[in-house]
């Protein structure tokens, strides 16, 4: 195969292993993870043509689109992350109890 998960989670988890427990990554949801991120950094080029429609009908341009894209994106992702920090938090407060 091209691509192997379980040798990626391997190398994740000796460098990053208390992190992919803070933030609730596990082997299972990587691959949901990854694609989540593929997919808010490839869509604005796979839609394009869609999206320059839509942005033109608002008065803004692709480009400009995708320079404050960079930023948002960024930010969603690091705040999907951090949710899964805090859920993780209160189930673990939850088993305390």
């Amino acid at each position: 195969p091209i691509f192997n998960i379980n040798e990626l989670w391997n190398t994740l988890e000796k460098q990053h292993h208390d992190e992919l427990i803070r933030y609730n990554i596990t082997r299972e949801t990587l691959p949901q993870v990854m694609t989540s991120i593929a997919a808010i950094s490839v869509f604005p080029f796979a839609a394009r043509g869609i999206m320059e429609v839509l942005l033109e009908k608002s008065g803004r341009g692709f480009n400009d689109y995708l320079e404050d894209r960079k930023e948002f994106a960024a930010g969603f992702v690091i705040r999907a992350i951090k949710g899964c920090e805090a859920e993780t938090k209160e189930q673990s407060k939850g088993t305390k109890e």
